[in-house]
């Protein structure tokens, strides 16, 4: 036994073997490893083999394996040629990656490789000359010439180097320093180094131990030396409790003190596979592997206890009883007395035959003059040199007992019992008495009495004296009888403990008070303990009694201990665990060395010597889930991995193993959780099976257990069972796919005649909407051609128009016709004329969506004004009276679109003349208070005494082209008034209401909102001038082709005192131009032949154009066409039909240079004198280049949202004349500044100036 503390091994600790035809490979192993699960790995000669406890796997790549290191994930593994890791999941070996081929020279081959150690994090892999180290990046190599067989160790922080040869290398920064010299080796290498660094030891292949301390290296002799002489050291690994195994070449394994004491061999006589060991290693259980070239041994040698076997100790194999006596221990067998005696060679013991008597001795007897053994007809005496027949009988002896207070021995015969004493070495039958039965057992007490148990008549009392009285037969008192419902008593189970009897019966253990006399059933008897039915062995030491209790079939056993205190009325019984308790196939003696607490079982098999103080099991690690297996397919072995498994699982199954290697029997319990939460009954079986599981979560648990020992922690494998497909998202999804497509085909059928006859329909209504997608296209197509008439209309008429406002205006400055009111009715016609003009520009606009609103400051008195103005003489024609009905008090002054506004009263005012023949026409004006201070609503009433609107076209009066059905031909106009009336009131966020119901007059409702303007700010008064002084004799060339304008255009530049001259086309032009130096050019832009814009185009081209100012004059006003007209290099636009005043205005603004002050006083002079002198008429033209300024601005705003930066620039130049003509210093500046921000694209900062100058408008 090597337990801890123990100075020698008595008997072979529990060892197994496994051969090819255990693990289905090569027989030679070469090393052994273990990974953190508890498995087992070997480097065999075929590849990687691996040992769970109960299942073997060998993983072959076509190499060679002699070396092998377990690690964290991997397995480290090499041999010939060969070298690299296994890859592990979990308990699995999952794939092998070889790293040969990273090696920096191709061409080195290593040769074995029998050594792998992980120093510092690198991984070293020791062949005969190199060491090849791997960091897990890179290999290097080191090369050592000598070609002897190197071994690597780590000594604390240092890396040592063996080479045969060479002595002993220390690794100092890369670099292999001599550390011990060859010859203090005698040349050998060393393959140990020992744990403890007090002394430190080294051991070596041939030449034994050294030890080195305090840099002293010396040789440290031992008893294995001279074992070591004729045989080779393998390997030498140091146990757990200190002591050293060596592995030997021919020896097995040698055991060895750390003082140097030989502690004893295990060798093939004691069960190794082979002598031969080439590997060594102990697993954290304490169980020592050793390689063979025929297989693998495991040897626990941290259990309680050893064993004498049948098969290897020659001891045979029954063994019955034990005696001890003067410190030697015999022991009775089948075959005779065998005597325990120590083996010199090794230091073993051994139990050896004594004597020649050779019969089956059952009973052993400690007698005082020596140990005595009894057989089936007589009695013998034993010592350590032999033994002697010292009693023969003609009955069959069947129990025996000495009496411990004499010399005397009781044998129990058929109904008969013999009382002998030994005397002079002669053991002499003294007397024979008669016995109701047959004698299984005795005890003593104190009081001079003796029990007897039998198993006819139960147990029995008699005096002792009684048995030596010849006079008569001994009377026995019945105890405890079969008859009166006692059990009967079994051989050798009965005895004192402390004064108190024990009796031990088929029904169980009882006790008796011998104080009282009671008998009591002892607790924990073996039927509460499991163990019924069960035998019983009996032995009494000093101070208690001890019984083996194991029941039928050898399926449990317990070592119970008795001790009976005194003057306690019960005994106390103890559980003592012994492992060595369950080796043997049945238990027939038992002897306690209770000094050393050792116990001795005798039995089937031979002995095992349990050391009860070294109880100390280990805890037992989780058992491995191995495989799982369904039955539709293999589930991952991979632990606590969830699993989906397809429906339905009619079979599967779990094999697990507990990674344990001891002699003991390992049993397992298991559940499925999801099926039940109960554990099975413990049971020996690896495989666990279910059928038929339904879908859900299952988990599959299982816990191992060795007798004595607790539960191991539980291992998991979970996994799903998926529901069936009828069960499943997919499959409900289909269900419903189904049932819709069948309630879908219901329907369809229901639907297939209302299908078709609506298809005829369907048929008809696309016809339809064809047509009418033509007709509506045809319209489109109508509708843009009338816009262009509209337009073409438009400039046709302003041309002519332009002849009869300009020649009016002459005109009137002659003195002949000065105060002529045709002239002003001539005007004011005009004046009607150019409204509706512009009504019909409109029309045009807002059909195309091009309107725009143009905000302006203006009183509402003067719009008034205006209305009355030019429908008075209108009014008067056809006899009516013409009402205009102001607010009170006056409206402030309001910022709106004023031209909108005069255009929807207009078209109000006009069409109550047109269709009333006689009474009135009243317009009046109201204005109420909005929530906003800033705000007012303008409500206007148009009324007349005309024929009225009928109800059927009332809800049409707003169309276009519409008229009333009571109209009369020669009042019927084309239908454009109220309708343009009608949207430009919407554009103003109004509203236009017909407010007359009866069948005479017609009223009309108008209710606008609009903006007050913020109060005035006086602008300093402009500089006059000379104006007529300010153009005197400048040279100005005139292209206009009609001659009515010419005339017109003539006489207007002749009043500013410019000199004209004037041409017809645009060739003429060109012809004319190198005849004189011209100071501005004004041209009309629908000339024949060349146009006016390709004769701008073509001035600026010439070499004396380039900054000569042009003024363009057109009838087309629309904004496309101001933009293309300013990017033929125009200078300023004047419309057609304008006036003195517009045209002034645009040649000023590009004819003298603004900034010098009496240019500027010149333009103010010239408003004065279209003025006339009159400050009235001078105020409406400075109101009206206001309006201009104001409409500007809104137009340059609009673009800047567009950010069209040539249209701004080309509005800019028309803003320039007014400003310049109203002569307002800060309009100036801020037009200035509005110039800059425009420059540089800032058009936040723009609309900032834009409200500064819309300021200037409203003051």
């Amino acid at each position: 036994m090597l337990g801890t503390g123990l100075a020698e091994m008595i008997g072979t600790p529990p060892l197994k073997t496994y051969g090819p035809e255990d693990y289905d490979a090569d027989g030679r192993n070469w090393l052994a490893a273990q990974d953190s699960y508890g498995q087992m790995y070997f480097a065999n000669h075929r590849g990687l083999l691996q040992f769970d406890g109960a299942h073997w796997t060998v993983y072959p790549i076509g190499a060679t394996f002699q070396s092998i290191l377990t690690d964290d994930g991997v397995i480290w593994a090499a041999g010939t040629n060969e070298f690299g890791f296994f890859e592990v999941s979990g308990s699995k070996v999952v794939k092998y990656h070889s790293l040969i081929d990273q090696l920096p020279d191709n061409s080195l081959m290593p040769g074995d490789i029998w050594q792998i150690s992980k120093i510092n994090d690198v991984i070293y892999f020791v062949a005969e000359q190199h060491l090849i180290r791997w960091d897990g990046v890179k290999i290097e190599v080191e090369h050592l010439t000598t070609p002897r067989r190197l071994t690597l160790y780590q000594a604390q922080d240092s890396v040592l180097v063996s080479q045969r040869g060479a002595g002993v290398l220390e690794e100092v920064g890369g670099e292999y320093i001599p550390l011990i010299s060859n010859e203090a080796i005698n040349g050998d290498a060393i393959n140990f180094i020992s744990k403890s660094s007090q002394p430190r030891l080294y051991g070596t292949f041939r030449s034994g131990f050294y030890s080195f301390e305090s840099d002293v290296w010396t040789n440290f002799p031992t008893e294995l030396d001279s074992y070591l002489t004729d045989s080779i050291a393998y390997q030498i690994v140091q146990l757990n409790n200190g002591d050293i195994a060596v592995g030997t070449h021919t020896h097995g394994i040698l055991l060895m003190h750390p003082d140097g004491r030989l502690a004893g061999q295990i060798g093939k006589q004691q069960g190794l596979l082979s002598d031969t060991v080439f590997s060594l290693f102990q697993d954290r259980d304490g169980n020592l592997w050793a390689c063979h070239e025929n297989g693998i041994s495991c040897i626990n040698m941290e259990n309680s206890w050893t064993m004498f076997s049948t098969a290897h100790d020659e001891i045979p194999d029954i063994v019955y009883s034990f005696v001890k006596w003067d410190d030697e221990l015999y022991c009775g067998t089948i075959m005779g007395v065998y005597r325990l005696s120590q083996n010199t060679t090794f230091n073993n013991y051994e139990w050896v035959k004594i004597g020649e008597n050779s019969q089956n001795i059952w009973h052993g007897l400690h007698h005082s003059q020596g140990p005595l053994f009894c057989y089936q007809n007589g009695v013998i005496a034993a010592d350590p040199e032999g033994t002697r027949t010292i009693l023969e009988t003609t009955q069959d002896i069947v129990y025996a007992q000495s009496d411990p207070t004499s010399e005397v021995i009781y044998l129990s015969s058929f109904k008969e019992i013999l009382i002998a004493k030994w005397n002079q070495g002669i053991l002499e039958v003294m007397r024979k008495n008669s016995f109701p039965g047959i004698m299984w057992t005795m005890a003593f007490d104190n009081d001079g009495g003796i029990y007897l148990g039998s198993v006819d008549t139960g147990l029995l009392y008699v005096k002792r004296d009684a048995l030596f009285d010849n006079a008569y037969e001994p009377h026995y008192d019945t105890i405890l009888n079969p008859e009166t419902g006692a059990p009967f008593m079994w051989a050798y189970t009965s005895g004192f403990a402390g004064g108190g009897i024990i009796a031990i019966t088929n029904d169980g253990c009882f006790q008796r008070n011998p104080r009282n006399g009671q008998w009591k059933r002892i607790r924990n008897t073996p039927a509460e303990l499991g163990l019924d039915p069960y035998s019983i062995n009996f032995f009494s030491t000093d101070d208690a009694y001890w019984l083996t209790l194991q029941s039928v079939g050898v399926v449990r056993r317990e070592l119970v201990k008795i001790t009976w205190p005194a003057n306690e009325d019960e005994p106390q019984y103890q559980r003592i665990p012994s492992l060595g308790l369950n080796v043997l196939g049945s238990i027939h003696g038992l002897l306690i060395e209770d000094e050393k607490q050792i116990a001795w079982f005798g039995g089937n098999g031979g002995i095992v010597r349990d050391q009860l103080l070294e109880q100390k099991p280990k805890p037992l690690s989780a058992p491995i889930i191995s495989s799982t297996m369904f039955s539709n397919g293999n589930g991952p072995a991979k632990q606590s991995a969830n699993h989906d498994v397809s429906f339905p699982v009619k079979e599967c199954s779990f094999e697990f193993a507990l990674p344990y290697y001891g002699d003991e029997s390992v049993k397992f319990r298991t559940r499925l959780r999801g099926l039940g939460e109960n554990w099975s009954d413990p049971y020996p079986a690896i495989l666990k099976e279910y059928t038929n599981l339904q879908e859900g979560i299952y988990v599959f648990e299982v816990q191992a257990i060795i007798e004595g020992r607790p539960y191991s922690p539980i291992s998991r494998y979970q996994f799903t069972v998926l529901p069936p497909w009828y069960r499943t998202i997919g499959a409900y999804i289909a269900f419903i796919i189904a049932g819709s497509g069948a309630i879908y085909a219901f329907i369809h059928w229901r639907t297939q005649r209302l299908r078709m006859a609506n298809l005829a329909l369907e048929n008809a209504v696309r016809t339809r909407t064809i047509e009418l997608e033509k007709t509506n296209v045809k319209l489109a197509l109508a509708n843009t051609s009338k816009n262009r008439f509209l337009a073409q209309v438009s400039h046709e008429i302003r041309n002519p128009m332009n002849g009869i406002v300009g020649l009016a205006h002459l005109m009137m400055e002659e003195q002949a016709y000065a105060g002529d009111k045709r002239l002003g009715h001539l005007l004011s016609t005009a004046e009607q004329l150019k409204i509706l003009l512009d009504g019909m520009l409109d029309f045009a606009a807002i059909e195309n969506g091009h309107l725009r609103m143009v905000v302006v400051t203006f009183k509402l008195d003067v719009l008034l004004d205006e209305l009355e103005s030019l429908h008075r003489r209108l009014a008067q024609e056809k006899g009516l009276t013409l009402r205009i009905e102001r607010p009170k008090p006056t409206c402030p002054s309001l910022c709106g679109d004023a031209g909108k506004l005069k255009q929807i009263l207009f078209n109000l005012t006009t069409n109550a003349i047109k269709f009333t023949d006689t009474g009135e026409v009243a317009v009046s004006a109201q204005y109420s208070q909005n929530d906003s201070d800033d705000a007012l609503t303008l409500t206007f009433l148009v009324q007349d005494t005309g024929r009225g609107i009928p109800d059927d076209d009332r809800q049409k009066i707003f169309d276009q082209f519409h008229q009333a059905s009571n109209t009369s031909n020669v009042n019927k106009g084309i239908g454009l008034g109220l309708n343009i009336a009608d949207r430009l009131t919407k554009l103003l966020n109004g509203k236009l209401d017909l407010l007359s119901t009866g069948p005479e007059g017609t009223c009309f409702s108008v209710e606008i909102p609009i903006k007050l303007d913020p109060e005035s700010i006086p602008t300093d008064e402009p500089v006059e001038a000379d104006f007529e002084q300010s153009l005197t004799n400048a040279h100005v060339l005139v292209v206009e082709d009609e001659h009515y304008n010419q005339i017109v255009i003539q006489g207007i530049l002749e009043k500013m005192g410019v000199i004209a001259t004037t041409v017809s086309s645009g060739e003429a032009a060109l012809a004319q131009w190198n005849n004189e130096s011209w100071d501005f050019v004004l041209l009309d832009i629908n000339l024949p032949g060349i146009s006016g814009i390709e004769l701008a185009r073509a001035i600026r081209q010439l070499p004396n154009g380039k900054t000569v100012p042009i003024i363009a004059m057109s009838a087309h006003v629309e904004d496309e066409h101001r933009g293309s007209i300013m990017e033929a290099g125009v200078n300023e636009f004047v419309p057609k039909p304008f006036s003195p005043l517009q045209l002034m205005s645009a040649i000023h603004s590009k004819s003298l240079e603004p900034t010098k002050k009496k240019e500027s006083n010149s333009e103010w002079n010239a408003l004065k004198y279209m003025a006339g002198n009159d400050s009235a008429k001078l105020q409406e033209l400075t109101e009206e280049l206001w309006a201009t300024v104001n409409d500007f601005c809104d137009r340059i705003e609009l673009k800047l949202g567009e950010i069209n930066q040539e249209e701004i620039s080309s509005l800019l130049h028309q803003l320039t004349p007014s400003l310049l003509i109203l002569q307002n210093p800060d309009a100036s500046k801020s037009f200035l500044k509005l110039q800059d921000c425009i420059n540089d694209y800032n058009s936040t900062e723009a609309k900032n100036v834009l409200n500064e100058i819309r300021s200037f408008v409203r003051h």
